[in-house]
C-alpha cells in the first residue's frame, strides 16, 4: 500500500490565505461603512484570530515533517541494532509527535485550553506514577539487598 502524498504548492496555499484575509478586510470596511457594528465586531475578531490559524497550520506542517524524519531515523537505527518490532517503535514516536502537536494546535486555536492543560498534567502524572511503580516493584529485591548491606556495615 503506497502512501498518499500531499501535492500542495506552498505559494498557492499562502496566496489563498492572503486572498481570504484581503476579502475579509474588504468586507470589514464595507460593513463598517454601512454601520453594521455587530457584524463588524465579528469580522474584527476573525481577523485578529487568523494569525493563530496560520501558526496552527505551521505547527501541523512541522509536526508532520519531524514525525516522518524521526520515524525513518528510528526505523533505520533500530533495524541496524537488530531489535524486533521496528515498525512499532517508529509508529509510537510518530503518534506521540502527532498527539502533542494536536494538543499544541488546539491550545494555539484557543480550544478548551484548561481541559488540555489538565490532560497534559494527567498524562505526565500517569507516566511518573507508572515509572515509579515499575522501578519500585522491579527494584524491590535490589533495594532490600542494598539496605541489608548498609545495616551490616553500620553494625560492624
Amino acid at each position: 500500500m503506497e502512501k498518499a502524498e500531499l501535492k500542495v504548492n506552498p505559494s498557492e496555499f499562502v496566496g489563498a490565505i492572503f486572498k481570504w484575509m484581503l476579502i475579509i478586510v474588504f468586507l470589514l470596511v464595507v460593513v463598517e461603512i454601512l454601520g453594521f457594528v455587530q457584524f463588524a465586531g465579528v469580522l474584527d475578531k476573525l481577523i485578529s484570530w487568523l494569525p493563530n490559524l496560520i501558526v496552527a497550520v505551521a505547527i501541523f506542517v512541522v509536526a508532520v515533517i519531524v514525525a516522518d524524519i524521526l520515524d525513518k531515523v528510528i526505523r533505520a537505527s533500530v533495524q541496524k541494532i537488530g531489535v524486533k518490532y521496528v515498525g512499532a517503535l517508529g509508529g509510537m514516536v510518530r503518534w506521540a509527535i502527532y498527539v502533542f502537536a494536536g494538543l499544541a494546535i488546539l491550545v494555539q486555536l484557543g480550544v478548551a485550553q484548561s481541559l488540555i492543560n489538565v490532560l497534559i498534567t494527567a498524562v505526565f502524572g500517569m507516566l511518573a506514577l507508572a515509572f515509579g511503580l515499575a522501578f519500585g516493584l522491579g527494584g524491590k529485591d535490589a533495594a532490600a539487598k542494598i539496605i541489608e548491606d548498609l545495616r551490616r556495615k553500620i553494625s560492624e
